[in-house]
């Protein structure tokens, strides 16, 4: 970044395209959310593109996943278990203007858009991990945001980041259903360079 330059959330994308392109890809590919319960309101038939349907039952609890969409190969392609920051999605993500995504995002999700291009739309059925619909998080925007803040002031000032011992670091704790956190403090070590 250059001093010049006024680091601000709405101009953070502009100014660090790379940075949000880094963050984007490390939320798709390590999704902290274990994922989701839903109980099922009224008997449904739930249809699967590769799996056939299923018979959901009223009363049923649906335990959905928020990392498998993500490394899903029909959804993300062939590389999609890889880290990539050049992946289209987050590409055009930035090249669009926000309401034509919002059009093409409503085409793709209603199964209107071109396949090739409906890759190229991130919409909250593609990128999970921030949940779906109605219990969609409320915070995505807030958290990219702090994120990709944090990460260029980090880079910004050439950080340097040592983390405890591996020993040292608290379990991975499961007391929370859709949530995976550690069982305590992460104690990080940051210097900056100022």
């Amino acid at each position: 970044l250059s001093s010049s330059k006024q680091l601000a959330h709405s101009n953070l994308e502009q100014l660090c395209p790379h940075i949000h392109r880094c963050v984007m890809e490390t939320l798709r590919v390590t999704a902290h959310t274990i994922g989701a319960i839903r109980f099922v309101k009224q008997d449904m038939v739930l249809q699967s593109l590769t799996h056939g349907n299923f018979l959901l039952k009223e009363g049923d609890t649906i335990a959905i996943s928020h990392i498998v969409p993500n490394l899903d190969v029909n959804v993300w392609g062939d590389d999609a278990s890889v880290y990539n920051l050049n992946r289209k999605e987050w590409m055009l993500q930035q090249q669009q203007q926000p309401q034509q995504q919002r059009e093409e995002s409503k085409k793709n999700v209603a199964g209107g858009g071109d396949k090739d291009n409906a890759a190229a739309v991130v919409d909250e059925y593609k990128f999970t991990t921030f949940s779906q619909g109605i219990h969609k998080c409320p915070g995505q925007r807030i958290a990219e945001v702090s994120i990709c803040s944090m990460m260029a002031i980090l880079v910004g000032n050439d950080a340097r980041i040592s983390y405890e011992k591996k020993e040292n670091i608290p379990k991975i704790s499961f007391e929370r259903a859709t949530l995976a956190q550690r069982d305590g403090l992460v104690k990080v070590n940051v210097l900056l360079k100022l």
